[in-house]
């Protein structure tokens, strides 16, 4: 049975506006209304669906940072200490002798041989090198002929005068004897012609005969010594002559000691500027001799850092892996300019120090040829002791200081991250925290040679 169209009398309209049917199936024509969602709940529905997708999409990226991240197998950290320091400041610094000799040539002529080497340490007095000696030698030859001639010589005039002398007393002798026999005939023939026992003419004959003798010993007394004065005369030349030679001899020696090079005191060869064969003159430099002991070292302090430098201060002095300890010997009174090498190319104002350092293991400074391991002009690290830092944040000392150029790698869980810092050297062992870093932090101190141009690495094993 068809049921009849009703009009809705209530007056509510159907939510869809159209005709509405009744609880009993019949249609009606009330229009009900649809209730609407808020709209907070439609921004917050899209919201929520927007944070899904980044979160999501930052995961995403994370995950494929981790993987193309490099990873570092091999590392060292230290965490960033507070600790008291002591502040030291690093210099380089030359070599340079106190005390260096330049050994020049005596004499004029060829060097024959160069027995020492650039580097050898040598003793006062030890053999350098020798200069050519065949001419000398030849000379001193002669030298030596003529004083063996002269000697020769002077023994001759020597025995000569002996044996005038010996002949001259016997002679002398029998003239005196004669005399005195004479003498004595001639009183007996007086006595005999006072007594009338005697002519006259025998006893002058007598006489005659004695004044004759007498007359006779003074010419042979003139004789002899005339002859002896002969015979000294050329003696005295003879050894005049003979002396001379002997200090031409002497002289020769001497010449030939000079061509004999030898070093003016105990040191290190630091330069040979001759080699075998060279020809020099008189004053030509040979080699040069520096005292080891007396090495120091000079270093170029800039003028912004000269306040903090003291005589007397300790200081640290590191050549070539040997630590020396020393002191600060002077300071130069004026700033000298310099041209800085490297990165910094430019001119800067520096005050120049010397630095005196000990050095008690004198074999470690030479190897098995007897080669020093110190020269002038080597280069050389001074640390300076300037002060102390009191409760400061630190890091050591390590391998990454030399690739990090305001940076480091700052651990976090399993990975590290670039963190710009500002650090100091401080002292052999400690790197001063300026700035980037707190207490506790964690950071990479081994080399970041392989991974420097990286914001960030995973550690293996963490």
């Amino acid at each position: 049975m068809d049921t009849p169209n009703r009009e809705h009398t209530s007056g509510i309209p159907s939510p869809g506006g159209g005709t509405g049917f009744r609880a009993d199936g019949i249609a009606t024509d009330v229009l009900v209304k649809r209730k609407l969602r808020p709209m907070w709940v439609k921004v917050a529905a899209s919201v929520g669906i927007v944070m899904v997708i980044w979160i999501g999409y930052v995961q995403a990226r994370k995950l494929i940072r981790r993987v193309s991240v490099p990873i570092v197998s091999e590392y060292v950290v230290e965490a960033v200490k507070r600790t008291n320091v002591i502040e030291e400041l690093s210099v380089a610094g030359t070599l340079y002798p106190d005390t260096s000799v330049f050994v020049k040539a005596i004499e004029s002529g060829i060097v024959a041989e160069v027995n020492v080497n650039e580097g050898q340490a040598v003793t006062k007095g030890q053999l350098l090198g020798k200069m050519d000696e065949r001419f000398l030698r030849q000379e001193i030859e002669k030298a030596e002929e003529n004083l063996a001639e002269s000697e020769n010589r002077v023994e001759d005039f020597r025995r000569e005068l002996a044996v005038c002398k010996e002949q001259n007393l016997l002679e002398d002798t029998s003239f005196k004897n004669k005399i005195l026999a004479l003498s004595e005939a001639a009183r007996r023939m007086r006595t005999l012609y006072e007594n009338g026992a005697a002519s006259l003419h025998e006893y002058e004959e007598a006489c005659l005969k004695l004044e004759e003798a007498e007359g006779a010993l003074r010419v042979f007394e003139a004789r002899a010594r005339a002859k002896e004065s002969g015979l000294e005369t050329e003696l005295a030349r003879a050894e005049r002559e003979l002396k001379d030679c002997d200090a031409h001899v002497n002289l020769l020696t001497k010449d030939k000691e000079k061509l004999a090079i030898r070093a003016p005191a105990q040191g290190g060869v630091t330069q040979c500027l001759v080699m075998s064969g060279s020809a020099v003159s008189v004053g030509t430099d040979l080699f040069e001799v520096t005292d080891m002991d007396s090495l120091k070292v000079r270093i170029d302090v800039p003028e912004n850092e000269i306040g903090k430098v003291r005589v007397g201060q300790r200081a640290t002095v590191e050549i070539w892996g040997s630590a020396y300890q020393g002191e600060v010997e002077s300071i130069a009174p004026r700033t000298e300019r310099r041209t800085s090498q490297g990165a910094a190319q430019g001119v800067e104002q520096v005050v120049s120090a010397m630095i005196r350092f000990e050095r008690a293991d004198r074999e470690f400074e030479q190897d098995d040829s007897g080669q020093t391991r110190l020269h002038s002009g080597m280069s050389a690290r001074v640390r300076i002791e300037i002060g102390r830092l009191d409760d400061v944040l630190t890091l050591p000392r390590g391998p990454y200081l030399a690739h990090a150029d305001g940076f480091v790698f700052v651990v976090e869980g399993d990975m590290a991250y670039k963190r710009d810092v500002s650090l100091q050297l401080a002292s052999a062992q400690h790197v001063l925290v300026r700035g980037g870093l707190s207490e506790g932090d964690t950071v990479i101190i081994s080399g970041y040679m392989d991974y420097k141009d990286r914001d960030e690495v995973r550690l293996a094993g963490r």
